[in-house]
């Protein structure tokens, strides 16, 4: 049974309601991230095959954490989404992969909060508690 609820786990962190928002917003913001065409097209690609696995790992893990734990799922979810958002940050900052003010880099990070606050807290745990009732 442990088995069955880590694949839906992982299934409900990486079905396409979750990451498809975040594609559409990065390919409408093309232009003001300011990376050449083909850095743009790898980004992007990238982050399409990596963006699915990082989600429903991230699932997996608030799962077994409440599971072991005997934590609220809900507040499991709420520490995975902050330290996703965390390593994300980090990953994207010291990568270079973005050329921002210093300005648009409190505006990304804010944006990134918001954007794993909702994906991990109102839908992923959502789709989750129905796959597991």
């Amino acid at each position: 049974m442990l088995s069955l609820n880590i694949f839906k786990a992982f299934l409900s962190g990486s079905c396409i309601i979750v990451f498809l928002p975040f594609f559409i917003t990065f390919k409408s913001l093309e232009n003001y991230l300011n990376l050449k065409k083909n850095r743009f097209v790898d980004a992007y690609y990238k982050y399409s095959i990596l963006c699915p696995l990082y989600f429903g790992i991230g699932s997996v893990i608030a799962y077994l954490i409440s599971y072991y734990g005997k934590l609220d799922l809900h507040l499991t979810f709420l520490i995975v989404s902050i330290l996703a958002t965390i390593l994300t940050s980090i990953f994207v900052t010291y990568q270079k992969i973005y050329n921002f003010s210093q300005k648009s880099w409190y505006q990304y990070y804010l944006f990134l909060f918001i954007y794993y606050f909702i994906a991990f807290n109102v839908i992923i745990v959502n789709i989750l508690k129905i796959l597991l009732s």
